[in-house]
């Protein structure tokens, strides 16, 4: 028998203050990441942590 495990879907928003635009990440959570690790997977994504703030979060809503 196979082991499958369930991942949970993370969502990260990200807050761009040097285009004023938000956007919406996919991030998989494979092993519990740690923030470190989603700071690092949104640099990999050409942001520069010292423009945005960001968040993580399960439910990927955004309410208006």
């Amino acid at each position: 028998m196979i082991n499958k495990k369930l991942y949970t879907m993370i969502y990260i928003t990200v807050l761009n203050f040097s285009n004023g635009k938000v956007h919406q990440l996919e991030f998989t959570d494979l092993e519990n990441q740690s923030c470190e690790d989603m700071m690092l997977f949104i640099e990999e994504r050409g942001f520069e942590l010292n423009n945005i703030e960001w968040m993580s979060h399960t439910n990927p809503r955004i309410y208006k």
